[in-house]
């Protein structure tokens, strides 16, 4: 993740991750698709365990499983956007 320089409100320049930087835009698609994620995972949990006799343990198991492939699909599309724009320095 890279850092940049922001001086808020402090004589002392410190830095402020990226993530910080982002518009209302992007933290809206972002909670937007965590929750279709933990949908689609839930949805998924749900029918194996209808179909092997244990939904509960099945629909949380689809929820946490739903978390690290979250974060997979936002590195990925971040890298992909990264790849598509020049770093300007």
């Amino acid at each position: 993740m890279k850092f940049i320089p922001i001086d808020f409100f402090s004589k002392n320049l410190h830095t402020v991750p990226a993530m910080k930087l982002i518009t209302w835009r992007h933290r809206l698609a972002i909670f937007g698709t965590t929750l279709l994620m933990i949908g689609v995972f839930a949805l998924i949990g749900y029918a194996v365990g209808r179909w092997v006799g244990n939904w509960k343990l099945f629909l949380v198991l689809g929820v946490l499983i739903s978390y690290p492939f979250t974060q997979w699909f936002f590195l990925w599309q971040l890298r992909k956007k990264s790849s598509k724009s020049p770093d300007k320095q």
